[in-house]
C-alpha cells in the first residue's frame, strides 16, 4: 500500500540534488535622506502668515520711538512711554487728577528729558493754574522765564479760528521755544462748539490734523459724556492714538483711584486696571 503524503511531511522537501532557483530579491530601497529639522521661530511664523497681507516694505517688529511720561509706575505699562508725535486722550471725571497727570507729563519732559512744553487751556486762568501746580513743587512761572514752558489760554472759538489759519500764534510759540510736548485742556470744552455729531467730528479732526503737523507729542484732556459703563465710547476715543482712563470710584465710605489703558496703538500695553495716588509730588501708579 502506497503511503500517502501528508501535508508538511518531509517528502515534500526538495531533494538536495535538485537545483533550486530562487527569485531575486528586489533591491532595498533606501529612504530619502531627511534634512535636519530647523527650528522655526515665532518671527518665521509671523512672516509666513503675513507675507500676503503686509505691504512689501512692512517690517515686523519695527521699533517705535517712545516718549516717557516720567510718571512713576506708568511707563512700565506701555513699553516705556507713548509713541512720539502721537495724540493721547486722558479721560476721567472730577477728582481723578487729569490736569495733574498731564502737567506732570510736561514737567518731566522739561526737567528730565529737556523737551520744552506748551499748555493750551480753554477755561482755567493762568494765575490759578500756576498756584495749583506750585503746591506740587512745580514752578510754572520760573519755567516760563527760562523759556521752557508756555501757558496759553484761548476760548474754544478762538482756537478754531487759529486752526483754520494753520495755528497762527500757537504755531509761532511752538517754533520759538522748540516745543516737543503739548497738553490741550480740554477736548470736552472744544467739542461743545457744535451740536451736530458730524460738526463735532469735523472740528476734532481739524484739531488733530493741525496738532500732527506741529510734530509734538500731545496729551488731550477729556471728560466722560456719560457713565463709562453705559456709554463706553465717544467720538474722541476713535480719533486719538491712545485712551488713558482715570477713575475715582466710591467703595463704602471711601473713594479709590484707578486707571486703565483702554487702547494704545503700536503698543503692547497692559489690559488690567491699576490703582494710583496723588501725592505732594504728583501721581504714582502702583502695579499691585
Amino acid at each position: 500500500m502506497t503511503e500517502q503524503k501528508r501535508p508538511g511531511h518531509f517528502w515534500e522537501r526538495k531533494h538536495p540534488t535538485e537545483q533550486r532557483i530562487d527569485k531575486p530579491k528586489p533591491a532595498a530601497v533606501k529612504p530619502p535622506a531627511q534634512k535636519s529639522a530647523r527650528k522655526i521661530s515665532t518671527s518665521d511664523l509671523v512672516e509666513e502668515q503675513t507675507a500676503e497681507v503686509c505691504p512689501i516694505n512692512w517690517k515686523i517688529g519695527a521699533k517705535v520711538e517712545r516718549v516717557p511720561t516720567g510718571i512713576p509706575g506708568f511707563d512700565k505699562l506701555i513699553e516705556g512711554g507713548v509713541k512720539r508725535k502721537s495724540i493721547n486722550l486722558v479721560e476721567g471725571g472730577a477728582g481723578t487728577g487729569k490736569t495733574i497727570f498731564c502737567t506732570q507729563f510736561l514737567i518731566n519732559g522739561i526737567c528730565k528729558y529737556h523737551e520744552p512744553a506748551v499748555y493750551i487751556n480753554f477755561e482755567e486762568e493762568k494765575e490759578e493754574f500756576c498756584e495749583n501746580m506750585l503746591r506740587l513743587g512745580w514752578d510754572i512761572k520760573q519755567l516760563e522765564a527760562d523759556n521752557q514752558f508756555v501757558f496759553i489760554k484761548y476760548a474754544p472759538e478762538q482756537i478754531e479760528k487759529l486752526l483754520g489759519a494753520g495755528g497762527g500764534v500757537i504755531r509761532d510759540i511752538l517754533d520759538r521755544i522748540q516745543a516737543k510736548r503739548i497738553v490741550v485742556d480740554s477736548l470736552t470744552s472744544y467739542s461743545m462748539l457744535h451740536d451736530a455729531v458730524s460738526d463735532k467730528r469735523d472740528s476734532l479732526l481739524l484739531l488733530f490734523k493741525t496738532i500732527k503737523k506741529w510734530g509734538c507729542t500731545t496729551l488731550v484732556i477729556g471728560e466722560p459724556i456719560e457713565d463709562f459703563d453705559r456709554h463706553p465710547y465717544n467720538i474722541m476715543d476713535y480719533e486719538v492714538d491712545s485712551v488713558i482712563r482715570l477713575y475715582n470710584t466710591r467703595e463704602h465710605k471711601a473713594r479709590n483711584r484707578s486707571l486703565e489703558i483702554l487702547k494704545m496703538r503700536c503698543t503692547d500695553h497692559s489690559s488690567k486696571t491699576f490703582s494710583y495716588s496723588i501725592t505732594d509730588k504728583g501721581i504714582i501708579v502702583y502695579h499691585e
